[in-house]
């Protein structure tokens, strides 16, 4: 629900921003409605990837297995891009067949002790996935 949240605020901005710019109208209704398009689009790859992935599981070498509400799995590696703060997580995944997924999640160290390891495996594997330092 938290994502739902983001992705709503990330639209407002958007098109408060849009809407304050100083441009004619005539340029301001095209990017206003390619902005809608795309929030849309984002929207609807969200909602298609919350059905398919029912559980995510890293483990402590940075592996990554992917569990589909059909029972399925896939196993992947976390990639470079990858950042855990305190109370976020952009995840980006390679899987073994080539395709590549991302998850953003929220979390508090304080209450979730899986979140605090998904911290610590981060800090750990930080030199191999290429992330983001995040202190």
């Amino acid at each position: 629900m938290k994502l739902v949240g983001f992705l709503l605020f990330a639209w407002l901005a958007g098109c408060g921003l849009i809407v304050s710019m100083s441009m004619t109208p005539f340029i301001k209704a095209p990017l206003f409605l390619w902005w809608m398009v795309v929030c849309g689009y984002q929207w609807f790859r969200h909602v298609q990837a919350a059905k398919r992935v029912a559980l995510l599981r890293v483990n402590s070498d940075g592996q990554v297995v992917l569990f589909a509400k059909n029972g399925q799995f896939r196993r992947g590696l976390l990639a470079r891009g990858t950042l855990v703060l305190q109370r976020f997580a952009w995840l980006r995944i390679d899987l073994e067949n080539g395709s590549h997924h991302a998850e953003l999640l929220s979390g508090c160290a304080v209450e979730d002790a899986n979140w605090h390891r998904l911290q610590l495996i981060w800090q750990q594997n930080r030199q191999l996935i290429g992330g983001v330092s995040a202190n």
